[in-house]
């Protein structure tokens, strides 16, 4: 968390022209144009890592980390604007590939949407009819942990079983559909077994 924080704090996004001018100080040998083309982009690799962890809770945020920071100094050697535009464009590809090839290579795979969603579906009908209020209770029964059962109340439907008003609003913000905000908002309140499963299972 503290890499996290100094990184976000003291490195800055470049403008194109910057990275272009630092582009022609790197291929007349300066190795500190080299480094601040890398580190200007280090944000984005920890803002990435964040969302591939999230729907990955097998592999640490740290080895994501490492693994996009590894792509990002492969990026910079290959980089040229005039092929490429502005270093950031490559190198957000070049880390985002990277890591979709790290989570592939997993021992792990996560599971279909539908299936999660139909989980969490049983779930929801599960608590509404155990004719319980007291989460905690809940959570004994079910034998599920009292903060998921909190959220899955409180966060996801209302007492009907339909999505809150809140979800709605929430999801008319992320452009995207009440289905699909609640589906991500699933892999993340989830237990890991709950969301991942062994490939050769």
């Amino acid at each position: 968390m503290e890499y996290k924080n100094q990184v976000q704090k003291l490195y800055k996004k470049l403008s194109v022209e910057d990275q272009k001018i630092l582009y022609h100080r790197m291929c007349n040998g300066d190795k500190q144009a080299r480094d601040t083309l890398v580190e200007s982009c280090l944000p984005m690799v920890i803002k990435l890592a964040d969302k591939f962890a999230k729907n990955n809770k097998h592999i640490d945020f740290e080895d994501l980390v490492q693994e996009g920071n590894m792509a990002l100094v492969k990026a910079v050697e290959v980089f040229n604007p005039n092929k490429y535009g502005a270093f950031s464009t490559l190198a957000w590809w070049a880390v985002t590939n990277a890591l979709i090839s790290m989570t592939h290579k997993s021992s792990y795979k996560m599971k279909h949407p539908f299936s999660v969603s139909s989980y969490a579906s049983k779930m929801m009908k599960d608590i509404e009819s155990s004719g319980i209020s007291d989460p905690e209770k809940i959570a004994k029964k079910l034998n599920r942990k009292v903060e998921t059962i909190k959220k899955m109340k409180d966060k996801m439907y209302n007492r009907t079983g339909m999505f809150t008003t809140s979800v709605r609003e929430k999801a008319c913000k992320e452009n995207d559909t009440p289905d699909h905000f609640c589906l991500a908002y699933l892999f993340e309140i989830l237990d890991d077994e709950e969301v991942v499963v062994k490939k050769d299972s």
